[in-house]
């Protein structure tokens, strides 16, 4: 998998406790970008860009599977609590000023 990079990244904080295997496979990452591709990286933003590039990627299709799922049935759960049974969804109308309201 390529890593993308983002130009900015917005201001976070990460605190991560990794095992010792892993940091080193950042390390080596970062050691490569530097060689190879001529990038300078911070750990924290490879470490950022892995975790979207999973989570946002193709990198998992169960996951993304489950959460589509997810998705279309908390969609239709919300359209069925703004519908009162008719296919209408509810609406109210409040008068503002004086008098009866109009009908």
């Amino acid at each position: 998998m390529k890593l993308r990079f983002r130009d900015k990244l917005p201001a976070a904080q990460l605190r991560l406790t990794l095992a010792g295997e892993v940091m080193q496979r950042l390390q080596l990452y970062q050691r490569y970008l530097h060689d190879d591709r001529h990038q300078e990286r911070e750990l924290k933003e490879i470490a950022v860009t892995i975790l979207e590039g999973f989570l946002f990627g193709r990198a998992d299709r169960e996951f993304e599977e489950w959460r589509k799922l997810n998705a279309c049935a908390k969609a239709e759960q919300e359209e069925e609590r703004m519908q009162d049974g008719t296919g209408v969804r509810n609406a109210s109308i409040k008068a503002v000023g004086q008098g009866a309201p109009h009908a």
